[in-house]
């Protein structure tokens, strides 16, 4: 059961819209290797400093949220999607028959690969279940062939990462500094850019689109996610991701007074008793739609999505201290994946360059040899 409640603070939506880039920071300064893939994308020689300055605005951010969580005796969580709903097993399975162009990289048919589930929601802080919010489902296949990204770890794992809308509020990285400019001091930022509030005024316009994408759930496995970035698909192609529950789930009632974990408990609670499948589809960029703005939505009338895998949830109880530790050391992390299913875009070499300088406040903080990147 979905029930919409309007977000009181767009400052904490766009805080929390974030996921896409952190989950820890620490100063930003690429490495020569990092740079110099980038390099071979970008078409815009400004883009590398932007993304460093992005890089540092998160890392003060980040760092005053972690020094408090310090102070509460707490270990450091992830700055966005922090909270775990659960990290659940299952079967990511490929379907038999795909026509030769949509057969890429990790969606190559009849593939099965064992897959390790995280659902969470958006926010950057542990909250009640019952207070709106984005959602996420991150998924990580296992064992997958084929030549990987360069800058991927090379585990043989692809990680996917999908949220609960299907747009961003920002299109590109100068955007995002130009909006937590501006919420920081509204006076100063006027002053220097007012030629530039006309564009911002769109992004607050964007803000409210997502803020109405922010609902109670009764139960994480009940809504689409979706991809707002592209990826590639094999050289000549670009999409998004999407994934839907295959059926309609039974709904929940979401009682007067919910626990905090409401949703952990929903979701345990129907999968002690169910099988749970999702569909899930690729979306085909048409040549009109765009690569680097995120806040166009690609249309699904234009695009129709096409169906290409499922992803089974088996029964299962994972609801334990065990699973819940394994789950917030493991790491997703949207570039290690496959060549022909690279990122795209400016946005996505953000996240690239960014994440790649993130891991390590955190592990220091929390005296840990990994750590979460959602």
């Amino acid at each position: 059961m979905l029930k919409k409640i309007p977000i009181l603070k767009k400052t904490v939506l766009i805080l929390f819209l974030l996921f896409s880039f952190s989950s820890y920071s620490q100063t930003i300064s690429l490495g020569i290797e990092h740079e110099e893939i980038i390099k071979k994308e970008i078409s815009d020689e400004n883009e590398l400093s932007i993304i460093n300055e992005l890089g540092n605005i998160i890392t003060r951010l980040y760092k005053i949220d972690a020094q408090r969580e310090l102070e509460n005796g707490k270990i450091v969580t992830r700055r966005t999607n922090s909270k775990t709903h659960g990290c659940i097993e299952g079967d990511f399975k490929v379907e038999s028959h795909l026509p030769e162009n949509l057969s890429k990289g990790f969606i190559t048919p009849n593939s099965n690969y064992k897959a390790l589930i995280r659902f969470a929601n958006g926010n950057l802080g542990v909250q009640p279940d019952i207070i709106p919010d984005g959602r996420s489902i991150s998924i990580k296949l296992k064992n997958v062939p084929g030549k990987r990204v360069i800058g991927s770890k090379n585990t043989g794992d692809v990680d996917l990462h999908l949220i609960s809308a299907n747009i961003f509020f920002c299109d590109n990285p100068q955007e995002m500094i130009d909006l937590f400019l501006f919420n920081e001091n509204k006076k100063k930022w006027l002053f220097k850019n007012l030629l530039k509030f006309k564009r911002l005024s769109a992004i607050f316009k964007n803000v409210d689109v997502i803020k109405n994408k922010s609902v109670i759930i009764s139960n994480p496995i009940e809504i689409p996610y979706f991809t707002p970035v592209p990826f590639k698909l094999g050289d000549k192609q670009q999409v998004k991701y999407i994934i839907k529950p295959c059926s309609q789930i039974e709904p929940f009632e979401i009682p007067e007074n919910p626990s905090d974990n409401f949703l952990r408990e929903n979701m345990q609670e129907y999968l002690e008793q169910k099988d749970v499948c999702f569909d899930f589809f690729i979306q085909l960029k048409k040549d009109y739609m765009s690569i680097d703005n995120a806040r166009v939505e690609w249309r699904e009338k234009d695009s129709p999505y096409i169906k290409v895998a499922q992803l089974i949830i088996p029964k299962q109880f994972f609801n334990n201290p065990e699973t819940d530790k394994s789950c917030e050391d493991e790491t997703y992390f949207p570039y290690n994946t496959l060549e022909e299913n690279k990122p795209l875009g400016s946005m996505n070499r953000a996240r690239f360059a960014i994440y790649q300088k993130l891991t390590t406040l955190r592990m220091n903080y929390n005296n840990k040899e990994t750590g979460p990147i959602f």
